[in-house]
């Protein structure tokens, strides 16, 4: 990054034993993610883009399904931010309209639309199972390696709460 949130996150590091930061050269977003999940620890796999906002208790919500289930991830609504407005595409509200618990993508076909990372918690086991990485080096990675994670699951958790909320700029730059 050219400004100081490298120092910032460093900085957050130091004084949080669970944040780890990675430096690397700009590679795009797709190595970026899986240079985080080459280092994540845990039991759980979430994506965010820093531009981008995540209601509070959206990953506990998402987790406590996966708790619950035992499904191979989780997926919540999504609201588009532009200012101050919030706004849902037709096609999430529909996906969302109600929770699905263990649902499988024949059941719910155009969940294959929804092929964001950044709505998503998935268990690092099916993850690392289903052999999940993102493309490197092109725009919008996150839709192969998505596609492959809903046709690769046996169960997913289709959720009617907003678990994040995508901004988009009116300049286009989001």
């Amino acid at each position: 990054s050219t400004d100081d949130s490298g120092a910032l996150a460093d900085r957050w590091a130091a004084a949080a034993p669970r944040v780890r930061v990675l430096h690397q050269a700009n590679a795009g977003l797709g190595a970026a993610r899986n240079a985080g999940v080459e280092v994540a620890q845990g039991d759980y796999l979430a994506f965010a883009d820093s531009d981008d906002l995540v209601p509070e208790g959206a990953y506990a919500t998402m987790v406590a399904a996966l708790e619950r289930s035992g499904s191979a991830f989780a997926i919540g609504a999504v609201e588009r931010l532009s200012g101050e407005q919030r706004s849902m595409t037709p096609l999430v509200r529909e996906n969302h309209r109600e929770e699905r618990i263990g649902v499988r993508v024949e059941e719910m076909p155009l969940l294959l639309a929804d092929v964001f990372a950044w709505n998503k918690a998935f268990r690092r086991d099916f993850w690392d199972a289903a052999d999940l990485a993102f493309p490197v080096g092109v725009r919008y990675e996150d839709q192969p390696a998505l596609t492959r994670a809903l046709l690769a699951a046996d169960r997913v958790d289709v959720l009617a709460e907003t678990v994040y909320l995508w901004r988009v700029r009116e300049d286009g730059t989001s």
